[in-house]
């Protein structure tokens, strides 16, 4: 029996809420329905509006006349002779002046037509977007509904379903709920306190680590600043000792090659010299044979 009346009981939820959406539903698409005819009806409009506007535009073509008004002075023309004026019209004031006030009437007017498709516009748009948004309200609707349909009901929502059972019943499974809750956050609440405890000791433990680390990098460091500043003044002095023996070495390439000069150009004077010596033994040679008397003729002879 209390099966039946579960299922009866929950027959009746899904078939009230089922109701409700079909109701829903349906002031949803009459609503859209309205909104298409309103669409339609003032897309007709503004077809209308726009027929009007263009066989009211060729039939009155507007035209713009520029008037001048008072005296206008004309260069390079006699005025003695009365022919400036011969081919022009005298026009009145008052004829001028309703031109153009038609003229400011026929623009208000077309003011107030461009004013008139913008605000159609603009309706138009807010009408989509009406459209838009009850779709989506439909479509969430539609969704509640399978939602509710596809609803399990547990034993505690049949039985506020329901109805039954007495007052001392219900305090007595809520206190007993309301003690197990205390139950567990008193539990979670230890746990979250051990929990800190042990992250506060690991993290002490892990800061002591770290000092200890801190303080070894730091003695560390200090010994290699140590090193570098002994490496640096080896570093000097062999820069130093580098260069006094470059100078060195550069002097003594300089000597040499001072003696190499002084050597070639002792060589080619030695040359020169021992050339000239020859060309004077030569000469010298010459001037002995010509103390001889020659011969030559007498072979001949």
């Amino acid at each position: 029996m209390t099966q039946k009346y579960q299922l009866d009981v929950r027959k009746r939820v899904i078939e009230c809420v089922q109701s409700y959406c079909t109701e829903q539903v349906a002031r949803l698409e009459t609503a859209h329905a309205n909104t298409e005819a309103q669409i339609e009806s003032i897309v007709e409009e503004q077809e209308q509006l726009s027929y009007n506007v263009s066989t009211n535009f060729i039939k009155n073509l507007p035209v713009q006349l520029l008037l001048k008004q008072g005296i206008v002075q004309l260069d390079g023309i006699d005025m003695c002779s009365g022919q400036e004026y011969s081919h022009c019209t005298l026009v009145e004031r008052h004829e001028i002046e309703s031109l153009n006030e038609l003229i400011l009437t026929k623009g208000n007017e077309k003011l107030d037509e461009m004013k008139k498709q913008i605000q159609f516009k603009q309706q138009i748009r807010l009408f989509q977007w009406e459209l838009r948004r009850f779709q989506m309200i439909e479509e969430d609707l539609r969704q509640k509904m399978r939602d509710i349909q596809l609803f399990k009901l547990s034993k505690n929502v049949q039985q506020l379903i329901e109805g039954s059972g007495s007052n001392s019943g219900e305090n007595v499974k809520t206190a007993e709920m309301e003690k197990q809750e205390r139950i567990k956050l008193e539990r979670h609440e230890q746990k979250l306190i051990l929990q800190k405890k042990t992250a506060e000791k690991n993290f002490k433990r892990r800061l002591m680590n770290l000092k200890a680390e801190n303080t070894e990098k730091t003695v560390e460091n200090d010994e290699l600043d140590q090193v570098i500043q002994a490496f640096a003044h080896t570093l000097a002095e062999k820069r130093l000792l580098d260069e006094v023996a470059r100078d060195r070495a550069g002097q003594q390439a300089r000597r040499k090659m001072q003696m190499i000069v002084k050597r070639r150009r002792l060589v080619e004077m030695a040359r020169a010299q021992a050339q000239h010596l020859a060309v004077l033994h030569g000469e010298l040679e010459r001037m002995r044979m010509r103390t001889f008397p020659a011969l030559t003729s007498l072979q001949e002879k």
